[in-house]
């Protein structure tokens, strides 16, 4: 018997047997095939529902539908959609929040969130830029208000800040400028007659003498010309001068009379004040 002859009476017996096997790998291949079309159905199902909550402003309810439908396929097409619903999530937050500010005539509020608007959200962004542009002067004007509110207050070195605030605005950036220097004038001679002031009141006290030079660090801050750094320099060199003298004179009477604590405590407080011995003195030396 040939190994052909051999084959077929393999075949012949056994064929019921192929057959099952044939029927099973059917039903298997089958099965794969209706459970990868069940898959993405129920993604397609989702993507719709997904869009429909889009077209009805219900943004989270997009979101949910979008992840179930990435669980069941994570591909890159829906975590790009998932990515930008979670813009548009928080682009209609900031639209809310900056329209309850508004209400709330909380202006400079108001322009912060409407800015964050996202240009992604149609139904928002424009808007939110007709509105920014409706309250850029208002809140101009809240922030001049708040300048002056800072300059009875006394609270000076928060002024100028503020000021430059409004200018990112970009309205009435002239008069904004105006007033920045106007106050940079005012705060420069205020605190330069504040250290004079200190530096003769305070020379006697060991814990505030050297007061008056902080007050000049403020001064140069709203210096707005070399000129005007130039004389802080010489006033302070001038106050410091000054102050020094007075020190080593009643060092000198202390150090006669043998009082060396008294000495020390004056001696300390000229190095405070002329840490590179710009006055010479016999003491300093000692």
């Amino acid at each position: 018997m040939t190994r052909l002859s051999c084959f077929k009476d393999w075949m012949i017996k056994r064929r019921h047997l192929i057959l099952i096997i044939t029927i099973v790998l059917l039903v298997i291949i089958g099965g794969i095939s209706i459970v990868k079309r069940s898959g993405y159905t129920q993604v397609y199902k989702y993507l719709l529902n997904a869009e429909v909550s889009v077209l009805n402003d219900d943004l989270k309810g997009a979101l949910v539908s979008l992840e179930k439908a990435y669980e069941l396929k994570p591909i890159n097409l829906l975590e790009n959609k998932i990515e930008k619903i979670n813009k548009l999530i928080d682009s209609k937050s900031s639209f809310i929040r900056g329209l309850q500010a508004e209400e709330g005539e909380n202006f400079e509020t108001a322009y912060y969130y409407y800015e964050q608007v996202d240009e992604i959200d149609e139904e928002r962004y424009d808007i939110a830029q007709q509105k920014l542009l409706a309250l850029a002067n208002q809140v101009v004007d809240e922030i001049y208000e708040q300048a002056e509110q800072y300059y009875d207050n006394h609270l000076y070195l928060m002024i100028i800040k503020k000021l430059e605030s409004a200018l990112k605005y970009r309205t009435r950036m002239e008069e904004t400028q105006s007033k920045i220097n106007y106050y940079q004038e005012i705060l420069y001679q205020y605190y330069i007659d504040k250290s004079i002031d200190e530096a003769n009141e305070y020379c006697d006290d060991p814990l505030f003498y050297n007061l008056f030079t902080q007050s000049l660090d403020h001064a140069l801050s709203y210096a707005t010309s070399s000129e005007k750094k130039e004389a802080i320099r010489q006033l302070k060199q001038q106050l410091v001068q000054t102050q020094v003298d007075y020190y080593l004179t009643l060092a000198t009477e202390a150090s006669e009379n043998g009082d060396v604590e008294v000495t020390n405590q004056y001696m300390k407080q000229i190095l405070v004040l002329d840490p590179n011995h710009s006055f010479n003195h016999p003491l300093l030396n000692q």
